[in-house]
């Protein structure tokens, strides 16, 4: 997860810039003039054949230039562009690889390439086109050739290249070194019309500048990273290319600067708030040997849509003259697409293998309104005619006509699907559409679907007739649901859990089990109000999970006032709730509190939670999808997975509430709370998920582990573990998992090599020292050789090599780990794997694919997409990974896709996305659970399953889990005890109720260095309070204090299984008068006990009483320095922190 896993630039924003004017175009957002763009150069040392193919060795020599700036708004148009552009002593070579439409839109006769040349001594420039039908206006003599690249390899785009070898003597011109000339590169796009320029004009008609210099090496920007990714990953790879034609080496060194808006990791594309201007320094430096090439990178991450970033690109020789100098500004939310503005007939296709291979067809006429034939035809590879469709015409061809056909047993092959209609003129529109059927290992594989308990879980067992019981909860079957919940042992209810209509209960018949198994238990009852029945059928996971599916049934009209679900807990064990309560716009702010206020009545409801994240797009009001409250342990969960479509909801009263009266806190959840009619016959299916807490112990062994940050090496006396992991492979938004260059795993097999591995003595160098040269040097080599040896590949699939070989170099950090998990992203989607044909549509979140996807946030975890992501991770674990690391939840859920969720539209004929998503995350990680158990690979006893919970944690969702990544938010929050409330981080964060270890992501991004020590204080204040001790970072500052603070405490044993521990939460031996002061203490056996204790208010001098340690007389010291600390006061600062080293006498 490079959000995670790669450091990040600090925020930024660009101010906005002036313009002057656009040729031809007045701008829509006012720009700065751009820097005169310039480029010095010596001849190509061959010239390239002119074929129309732009390949990467024959064009080495020319300088390149990623991206042109638009005459619409100044910025690099949203369309793909790249120019190249070289000489030799006969002819001036271009070349262009543009973007090309996707079906229905072709390219037209007005989309053309351009060439302005003012030679020396001339005043008027010449204007030479290129359509891609091959018109132009090119002098005599002049060579040019047009290819399509109709695949998304290897830009990320269909494609029309051309290229232009044009003579200088048909022109009237000689090159000289030293004599400028006049040049302006262009790209003309239709469907909007747009102009990309190489040089963007401060007034019209002004060109940029070439200057020949036979002695110049050739500088080129082919592109911002393979693949054009970054727009999808907001992720930049900006790569860098010198050739150098002379006899003697040169160096190209960059003094460009960057203007960027680098943002904070998320969980979507939108645009960008919370930035701050930033200016930094484009590193690079190139010492091209004679008549070769050599290559740069410079990595930003994060520039998410919403902000204007700024490039000038600067490089200069040995001498400081200038070879390469062009401005490149853009924002992703900024520029045209493509349009069909002719409004040209469309066909859309959607085939779901998985759901009886449905083929959906929607046609739209588009603005032909004379169309007097529209046939769709489907064929195999072979041109057969597999079934034909005509389009009905009911007076006239409309839009939006919708068809769904099962083809069903289809051969394996591809098939077009081929839309042709004709107008009265006789005018023929073609549009056609591609799926394929094709068989995978992994569809068979069914990969996590044994039935198995995976520890510390037991099997269900079934007491009393109506009694369920997992490890540590259980319930009992009454009423419409539930007479008790049981959490450690304890009932928590302080009523029955029950169904209510109209205000009244159900009549409700026996519970009776229909289904007794090790891992599953079903039970089965039903009820009736008037003439409205309802079966209730509660399905029990081994984990203490229920499902519940409720089945309404009509017997006749019936007007429903309300229809609510009430779960009473004791108030005793309230104090807390979980939920979504923060958006991706707030994630640079801190957490909300969590605490559950102490009065009576209302404490929290629905309407409080501000707009939360998706759900305006399945409810017109808020509404939680999920909601916990209880205590450090006891608690009870709910959520909603289906049934939304029959929701009746007044916006002005909350749809669910959390009301204490006494000895009673109840959840409510409102389906109906405005009268609706049901008639007669009417079916109602709603779908809901229950689980009480603690579900299982967390893996103590977990304490003991920590891993390398950006400038901190791991504690050395900690076990190194590290499970966001990324191995090292070719990026999966490019390739399937796992692709290694060249299949060479040797790389990877080094990394595994070293885990569980001890270094020698002579390398381990205590942590505040910070020496990591040695393991970085080792790696480094590793790496080099093994770049070296697959330049071919690399070469060969257009990536480049010292890009690879830049991102992968910090992965030293992942060598000598005693554990090594693999992350992976469920919901990735790109159209570069091998099943996009197959999958495109089922796997994406709205009906009709979006075609030549690249996307980490938007794939749907339906069934199909989970057996592939068990088969992936079953791959990445047989390389030697120990457990599985999941990020970007909740993503995935389904969208609005109304074929493969719960998705619908209503009777206004609004969308409405899925109300549900957990329970399909829930089986991705049990299954993943299920295949490391299976595989014999087991962390402290645990299969080692890790989920992203940064936005909430859903205890059904982490309960077959072992940790939890959480905190990738706050980076603009200031002291860690603002960014996260006591409250959060007892509710959401120490993973008690659902047994799971936290790894915290850290930072210190914001403001001076004053700042962000203090900032580092208040973080290691937080650890001691509250044993987060194994934390991961985005970037924080290094300060010596706090490495030997760290290395200090797992020094002392923390973790340790001969070690005893006390939280915060729990009855410590040591108890202090103040009242901000919280503790996490390790007890050895030896007489000595550490305090870590934080600070969460103002300076005080905390009063000790260690009667609990039993110890008699006792010495107080500084953990660190092992000064004396006379009696048992500590003075701790505002937010600070404290190690105190308590022994025996």
């Amino acid at each position: 997860m490079e959000r995670i896993l790669m450091k990040k630039i600090m925020c930024i924003v660009l101010a906005k810039l002036l313009f002057c004017g656009v040729i031809g175009a007045t701008a829509a957002e006012p720009l700065a003039p751009a820097t005169p763009t310039l480029v010095r150069q010596g001849k190509m040392v061959q010239p390239p054949k002119i074929d129309g193919r732009i390949e990467r060795d024959e064009w080495l020599s020319a300088s390149s230039f990623f991206g042109g700036r638009s005459g619409v708004n100044g910025l690099m148009t949203n369309r793909y562009c790249v120019y190249y552009f070289g000489y030799d002593a006969d002819n001036l070579f271009f070349a262009y690889r543009s973007e090309a439409p996707i079906s229905p839109i072709v390219l037209s006769t007005d989309d053309t390439v351009e060439i302005q040349l003012l030679p020396p001594g001339t005043t008027t420039a010449m204007r030479l086109t290129l359509n891609s039908f091959g018109d132009n206006n090119f002098p005599e003599g002049t060579k040019f050739a047009n290819s399509f690249i109709t695949s998304t390899r290897p830009y990320g785009y269909p494609c029309w290249e051309a290229e232009i070898a044009i003579p200088l003597a048909s022109i009237g011109a000689k090159v000289e070194d030293g004599r400028e000339w006049g040049l302006q590169m262009l790209r003309n796009w239709c469907n909007p019309r747009e102009t990309g320029y190489w040089h963007f004009p401060a007034k019209p008609g002004e060109l940029g500048t070439f200057i020949p210099d036979a002695l110049a090496p050739a500088v080129g920007v082919p592109d911002f990273g393979e693949y054009v990714h970054w727009r999808t990953s907001a992720n930049y790879t900006l790569n860098f290319t010198a050739f150098n034609p002379s006899e003697k080496q040169v160096r190209v060194t960059s003094e460009g600067m960057a203007y960027i808006a680098s943002g904070t990791a998320k969980l979507d594309s939108d645009l960008e708030s919370n930035t701050e201007i930033s200016k930094k320094n484009i590193p690079a430096s190139m010492a091209p040997d004679p008549g070769k090439a050599a290559y740069a990178t410079h990595l930003v991450y994060n520039l998410w849509p919403g902000k204007i970033n700024l490039l000038k690109f600067h490089f200069v020789d040995a001498n400081k003259k200038m070879l390469y100098q062009r401005d490149m500004a853009w924002d992703l939310s900024k520029g045209n697409n493509w349009k069909d503005e002719l409004g040209v007939p469309n066909l859309q296709t959607a085939f779901y293998p998985s759901y009886d291979n449905l083929l959906l067809l929607n046609f739209s006429r588009g603005k032909q309104t004379d169309i007097t034939n529209a046939v769709i035809t489907i064929r195999n590879e072979k041109q057969a005619v597999i079934k034909t469709v005509h389009v009905p015409k009911n007076g006239e061809f409309c839009n939006n006509w919708e068809c769904r056909i099962n083809l069903t047993e289809l051969p394996e092959g591809a098939y077009t699907v081929t839309l042709e209609s004709t107008t009265k003129s006789g005018k023929t529109f073609t549009c056609p559409r591609t799926f394929a059927v094709q068989e995978f290992p992994w569809q068979k594989a069914q990969v996590g679907l044994e039935r198995v308990i995976i520890p510390p879980f037991v099997p269900l067992q079934v007491k009393n007739g109506a009694e369920v019981h997992a490890l540590q909860t259980g319930y009992r079957a009454g009423g419409t649901l539930w007479d008790m919940i049981f959490a450690q042992g304890e009932n928590i209810l302080a009523a029955p859990v029950e169904l209510l209509i109209n205000g009244e209960k159900f009549a409700c018949g026996r519970p009776k089990v229909v289904l007794q198994e090790r891992d599953r238990v079903v039970i089965e009852s039903a009820g009736v109000y008037e003439n409205l029945k309802v079966k209730v059928i509660q399905d029990y996971d081994y984990d203490g999970f229920c499902l519940v599916t409720l089945n309404f049934n009509a017997a006749d009209m019936i007007t429903i006032q309300s229809l609510s679900l009430d779960i009473p807990l004791q108030s005793k064990y309230v104090s807390l709730f979980n939920t979504n309560l923060f958006s991706n716009e707030t994630r640079a702010l801190g957490a909300n509190p969590l605490d559950v206020p102490d009065r009576q009545g209302t404490v929290w409801s629905s309407n409080d939670s501000g707009k939360i994240y998706g759900v305006s797009l399945a409810f017109d009001i808020n509404f939680q999808k999920y909601f916990w409250f209880g205590g450090v342990y006891k608690g009870f969960c709910w959520l909603i997975e289906s049934g939304h479509q029959h929701f009746s909801h007044d916006a002005e009263i909350p749809a669910q509430r959390l009301v204490r009266n006494g000895d009673k806190t109840t959840f409510t959840v409102d389906f109906i709370n405005k009268p609706t009619t049901w008639a007669k016959g009417k079916n109602a299916t709603m779908e809901m998920g229950f689980q009480p807490t603690p579900v299982k112990p967390i893996a103590k062994g977990f304490y003991r582990t920590a891993e390398h940050m950006y400038e901190y090496l791991a504690p050395e006396n900690a076990v190194w573990a590290k499970c966001i992991a990324s191995p090292v492979i070719i990026s999966p938004l490019t390739a399937t998992i796992p692709t290694f260059p060249n299949d060479d795993k040797t790389l990877q097999e080094y990394i595994i090599s070293t885990i569980g591995k001890t270094r020698p003595a002579e390398e381990r160098v205590h942590g505040w020292k910070f020496n990591h040269t040695k393991l970085s040097n080792d790696f480094q080599a590793v790496l080099g050789d093994f770049v070296k040896r697959n330049q071919d590949y690399f070469d060969r699939n257009g990536i480049s090599a010292t890009a690879y070989q830049t991102r992968q170099s910090i992965w030293w950090r992942q060598t000598y780990m005693k554990y090594l998990g693999s992350y992976m992203n469920p919901a990735l989607l790109t159209c570069f794997w091998p099943e996009w044909e197959m999958y495109k549509s089922e796997w994406q979140q709205f009906n009709y694919p979006v075609e030549n996807t690249m996307n980490e946030y938007m794939c749907s975890l339906v069934k199909s997409r989970r057996d592939k992501l068990l088969y992936d991770a079953r791959e990445l674990v047989r390389l030697g990974f120990m457990g599985i690391n999941f990020d970007c939840f909740p993503c995935g859920s389904g969208g609005g896709n109304t074929i493969t969720s719960n998705a619908y539209h209503d009777t206004k004929g609004k969308l409405r996305h899925t109300c549900g998503g957990i329970m399909r995350w829930r089986l991705a990680v049990k299954r993943t659970a299920h295949m490391l158990y299976t595989e014999k690979k087991l962390v402290y006893g645990r299969p080692w399953v890790d989920v992203h919970t940064t936005m909430y944690m859903p205890i059904p969702l982490v309960s077959f889990a072992s940790t939890i990544t959480t905190w990738e938010r706050g980076s603009n929050g200031g002291d860690y005890q603002v960014r996260f409330p006591e409250s959060t981080i007892l509710a959401d964060t120490i993973g008690t109720q659902a047994g799971v270890y936290p790894f915290p992501i850290v930072s210190t991004r914001m403001g001076d260095d004053a700042r962000k020590e203090r900032e580092l204080k208040t973080l290691m204040s937080t650890m001691c309070s509250f044993g987060l001790m194994h934390i991961m970072d985005q970037g924080i500052i290094y300060r010596d204090w706090f490495d030997k603070a760290w290395n200090c405490i797992f020094d002392f044993g923390y973790g340790s299984d001969d070690v005893e521990h006390f939280f915060t939460w729990e009855k410590q031996p040591v108890t202090t008068d103040a009242k901000d002061i919280r503790m996490t203490i390790a007890k050895r056996k030896d007489g000595k006990t550490l305090l870590m204790i934080g600070n969460l208010g103002p300076a005080v001098s905390a009063k000790l009483n260690l009667d609990g340690l039993q110890y008699g007389k006792y010495s107080l010291s500084d953990a660190e320095n092992g000064t004396a600390i006379a009696g048992n006061t500590i003075a701790v600062e505002e937010r600070g922190f404290a190690l105190v080293l308590v022994e025996k006498q």
